[in-house]
C-alpha cells in the first residue's frame, strides 16, 4: 500500500503514462491504496465466516455489493442524480464504499450472536509471542523459494 502511493508516478511513468492518463492513473490509485485496509478488512472477515462453514452468506454480500456497485459507480463518476461528480476518483469511491459497506454486514453477522464464531470485543490486547511467531512463519515463507518444476 505504501510502496504503491509512494513510488505509484515512478511506477505507471514507467509503463509508459504520461499526461492525463498518469494523472487519472495516480488519482484512482492513490484513493483505492489509501482505502485498501477496508479490502483487506472485508476479505479476512469474509475467510473468518467461510471458515465456520459459512459460504453463503460471504457469497451474498458479495453479489449483493457488485449489484449496488454497478451503478453507483458511474454514478460518482458523472454526478448523476443526488451523487457529486467526482471523476475517476469517483469509481474508487464506489469500490471502496463496497468494501466498507460489506465490512460492516459481515462484522454484524459475526457478532450478532448468529455464527458459530462470536469473536470477544473485550479483553483483547496485543500479544507480542504471538504476533512474532506469525510474523516468522510469514518471513520464512515470504523468502523461501520453491524448487522449479521440472518436466516429466
Amino acid at each position: 500500500m505504501l510502496g504503491a502511493l509512494g513510488g505509484g508516478p515512478w511506477l505507471y511513468r514507467a509503463m509508459g503514462g504520461s499526461g492525463p492518463s498518469l494523472d487519472a492513473a495516480l488519482t484512482y490509485s492513490n484513493w483505492i491504496f489509501a482505502g485498501a485496509v477496508l479490502v483487506w478488512v472485508f476479505n479476512s472477515l469474509a475467510a473468518v465466516i467461510r471458515g465456520t462453514g459459512n459460504m453463503a452468506l460471504p457469497a451474498a454480500v458479495t453479489c449483493v455489493g457488485v449489484v449496488m456497485l454497478v451503478p453507483m459507480s458511474p454514478a460518482l463518476i458523472f454526478g448523476w442524480g443526488p451523487f457529486p461528480r467526482l471523476g475517476i476518483a469517483g469509481g474508487a469511491v464506489g469500490l471502496l464504499s463496497f468494501y466498507a459497506l460489506g465490512s460492516i454486514a459481515l462484522a454484524a453477522y459475526l457478532w450478532s450472536g448468529k455464527s458459530m464464531l462470536r469473536p470477544p470485543l473485550h479483553g483483547v490486547r496485543f500479544r507480542w509471542p504471538l504476533f512474532r511467531e506469525i510474523l516468522r512463519v510469514g518471513a520464512m515463507a515470504r523468502w523461501s523459494r520453491s524448487p522449479p518444476i521440472s518436466p516429466s
